[in-house]
């Protein structure tokens, strides 16, 4: 985990010592963490300051080829986003995660995640961090700089992609 990130466990209600389930990992705007989420743990986002997109890449914990995959995920609710009650898909098409409450309405699975050269290509723009640079400080603890680049899914991001045509018709 970064040293930018901030966590804070939250003691169980009536309970002596931490709940060691449920924590809170504050990320400044521009940076990124990896921490670990157990089978059948929830995993909350929250824009606290808003304006912030959140990159959300997922890993399976025993096999670092096995990923949260935006195409698996597109082609098994087929959508162009998700919504409350999908399940969101590995690239082994195993389901990683179920979107169980979506407070903003917005997400994006089609568009990758930023870095270096679409900032300076598109924008003109040197030197500015990116979501590819925050996934890989974020897993150099881990061990491997060699991981697959994965899709990300944006969550939060003030999307410009509708909902588009239904894809079974």
């Amino acid at each position: 985990m970064s040293e930018e990130a901030k966590v804070r466990d939250e003691s169980a209600a009536g309970g002596s010592g931490p709940d060691l389930g449920r924590r809170e990992i504050l990320v400044p705007g521009g940076h990124g963490t990896a921490f670990l989420a157990r089978t059948g743990q929830l995993v909350e986002i929250v824009d606290v300051e808003g304006q912030q997109v959140a990159d959300f890449v997922a890993f399976a914990e025993r096999n670092r080829t096995e990923w949260l995959s935006t195409t698996h995920t597109r082609s098994a609710i087929l959508r162009l986003t998700a919504q409350v009650g999908d399940q969101l898909e590995s690239n082994w098409r195993r389901p990683m995660f179920e979107i169980l409450r979506d407070d903003v309405g917005r997400n994006d699975i089609i568009t990758g995640m930023c870095d270096d050269r679409r900032y300076r290509l598109d924008y003109g723009v040197e030197g500015h961090r990116s979501c590819r640079t925050n996934f890989t400080e974020a897993l150099e603890p881990w061990g491997d700089r060699r991981v697959a680049d994965p899709r990300s899914i944006q969550l939060l991001p003030e999307c410009p992609h509708t909902p588009g045509p239904d894809v079974r018709q």
